[in-house]
């Protein structure tokens, strides 16, 4: 709560009220003065500290405890020769990322990248050197990225900036979001610790703060160049020549705002190293499959060009869904409604991270309850409408009709993510060896070649699945990768699992 707390702290509360144009004047004075300003040619803010953390991946739900830059140095460069309102600004940065990510780069390769950022109509953003994009490699320079990931050099970005009311320095830079989560957000670009350099005065502390109180970057800038000499064609994309062997192959493009990509996704998104700009499935792309012989009524749904499957449940009163990323989530209750006729009424949520459930809102707002642990409804209520039904341990969510069943199995310490669930399907009455299926969301990809698992998080769930007895053999069908028998798991992991038949599984009491 840094803004609030702080305005309370120095705004008395009978503080005469400044005009918006006062207040602005003084800031200009605060920052050395309009002749000062004007006389800016260029500037350069260099960082040997550089930390970010996440609240899209994180481990405990609303908490920033997951590290994504847990080190790294950044040159921040601005090119104001040219007197234009249109941004020209260079960012090099080179990092290394958090063990969080070895399932997508094992070996934690650091990024090394540089990112030129043109505004105006003829703008872009462009990578001339590498990508942070976490699953591709670190040496590709992405090129051209797509429009919506310059959606913040927008002109209608609806910014405030706060002053300090002793000082009249600027203190924040607010960015106003509708996160489709958290409800109205704020983005803080908190700026700290001026000093006077050349006349000037100029933050050298700058943190990212999310609805106030939490913290998602931190740098400490330990040199501060004014009006450098930057070389010819240091704030230029790459020629046209060089965009075949660009990651993106896209050509120049100036940012545009998107009604259907907020910048409250885009920015999350970005800054966890898992935006690959516009969602590419779609329903003429679909392919439909039913795995398992002995439950038809039972969907595996993968969109061409989509890392993320999706299983759908038909039962006689009811339609369950599990997981729903961002976009894909409206193809797939358009799919429900075109096929079937029906609307989803659940929606299982394996965990909170958002690049699986940032769609959870679309559910809701087609009337669907949201499956969850009991204890975690919290990290949902700002939705519209939403309503629940809870998992607890040994007390599973169950729904079953004259065919089958499924169970949203959910226990205390998994180490990826502190709500994240597993999902068991079966015949409604099944036999020692009738079929079951586990949904599983990153405990095992198989099929996702390269990311197939993280060891530690393949052995969290393998113990989950002991305790609860579910068989030896069974169909895993991912939400990343296609489906594959458990035992090539325990082959992999060398893990020594029991022979439990179908009948043994114990969680929320007999199958039949």
């Amino acid at each position: 709560m840094l803004p609030a707390a702080f305005a309370a702290a120095v705004y008395p509360e009978n503080a005469a009220k400044l005009s918006a144009t006062n207040i602005l004047s003084r800031g200009i004075s605060a920052l050395g003065g309009l002749n000062a300003l004007e006389s800016l040619r260029g500037i350069s803010y260099h960082s040997n500290l550089l930390r970010s953390q996440t609240l899209e991946e994180s481990k405990f739900p609303g908490s920033p405890d997951t590290g994504v830059i847990v080190q790294g140095s950044q040159t921040l460069s601005y090119d104001l020769s040219s007197n234009s309102s249109d941004v020209i600004q260079r960012i090099d940065k080179l990092y290394t990322i958090s063990d969080f990510f070895n399932f997508a780069r094992p070996s934690l390769d650091p990024f090394d990248v540089s990112l030129v950022v043109r505004g105006g109509a003829s703008g872009y953003a462009c990578y001339v050197k590498g990508n942070e994009h976490v699953f591709n490699p670190p040496d590709n320079a992405f090129g051209y990225t797509d429009v919506r990931d310059a959606t913040r050099l927008s002109p209608n970005l609806n910014l405030t900036v706060l002053f300090d009311p002793e000082t009249y320095l600027p203190f924040v830079v607010r960015a106003y979001e509708n996160h489709r989560i958290f409800g109205p957000s704020t983005n803080d670009y908190i700026l700290a610790n001026y000093s006077v350099i050349d006349g000037l005065r100029i933050p050298q502390t700058v943190h990212t703060l999310y609805n106030e109180g939490n913290l998602l970057f931190h740098t400490i800038r330990d040199a501060i160049t004014i009006n450098p000499q930057f070389e010819a064609g240091y704030f230029d994309g790459l020629s046209n020549d060089q965009i075949g062997q660009t990651g993106s192959q896209l050509k120049p493009t100036p940012a545009e705002s998107s009604s259907e990509y907020d910048p409250a996704e885009v920015f999350e998104n970005n800054e966890n190293l898992v935006w690959y700009g516009p969602y590419p499935g779609s329903l003429e792309t679909l392919n439909v499959s039913r795995p398992v012989a002995g439950l038809p009524n039972f969907y595996n749904l993968v969109f061409e060009g989509s890392i993320y499957a999706c299983t759908v449940g038909i039962f006689d009163d009811a339609i369950i869904v599990a997981d729903a990323a961002p976009h894909q989530s409206k193809l797939v209750i358009q799919w429900i409604k075109q096929t079937f006729h029906r609307r989803p009424t659940h929606l299982l949520i394996s965990h909170h991270h958002h690049d699986h459930n940032y769609g959870a809102a679309d559910f809701v707002e087609a009337g669907a309850v949201l499956v969850v642990p009991k204890g975690y409804e919290y990290y949902w209520q700002n939705i519209p409408g939403v309503k629940f039904a809870l998992s607890e341990e040994n007390k599973p969510f169950i729904h079953k009709d004259k065919h089958m069943q499924v169970r949203a199995i959910w226990h205390p310490g998994f180490v990826h993510a502190s709500d994240w669930m597993y999902f068991m399907w079966t015949t409604a009455c099944p036999t020692a060896n009738s079929p079951v299926v586990a949904t599983l969301a990153d405990a095992w990809s198989p099929g996702f070649i390269g990311y197939e698992f993280d060891n530690n998080l393949a052995i969290s769930y393998l113990n989950f699945a002991a305790a609860d007895r579910m068989p030896h053999d069974y169909l895993v069908v991912p939400i990343h990768g296609s489906p594959h028998n458990i035992s090539e798991l325990y082959t992999l992991t060398g893990y020594a699992y029991p022979k439990y038949k179908t009948t043994d599984f114990r969680s929320g009491g007999a199958l039949c």
